[in-house]
């Protein structure tokens, strides 16, 4: 039996990139996520927001999704980022219904 479709439906990259900036701040041991030159200047005038952090390319055969982040001292980092790239994918992939081909993380900073 096939689902009956009423038209389309569109996610915009700023939504993915939401989930994904609150999923990687939600594992443990993720002290914040880094936002990128954007979500630096949109920082500086006090306008941050997770999303301006995460950069997101979409193509038809899913989505790739680029995120840094700060550690806390003493985590197993190589742990730690792929505890992140599973809880990005998952929660990417049951709230979008989109197909997530990967997840890279930087590990940018160090929080002591």
């Amino acid at each position: 039996m096939a689902k009956d479709t009423y038209g389309k439906v569109k996610i915009e990259h700023e939504v993915i990139a939401a989930i994904a900036a609150t999923a990687a701040g939600r594992v443990s041991g993720v002290t914040r996520v880094i936002p990128g030159l954007m979500g630096g200047i949109a920082d500086f005038f006090g306008r941050s927001a997770p999303q301006h952090s995460v950069r997101i390319r979409v193509k038809e055969d899913g989505v790739s999704i680029e995120l840094a982040v700060e550690v806390a001292y003493g985590s197993d980092i190589p742990q730690l980022a792929w505890e992140v790239q599973k809880a990005v994918r998952e929660a990417v992939e049951s709230m979008t219904g989109m197909k997530v081909n990967e997840v890279n993380v930087e590990v940018r900073s160090l929080k002591v």
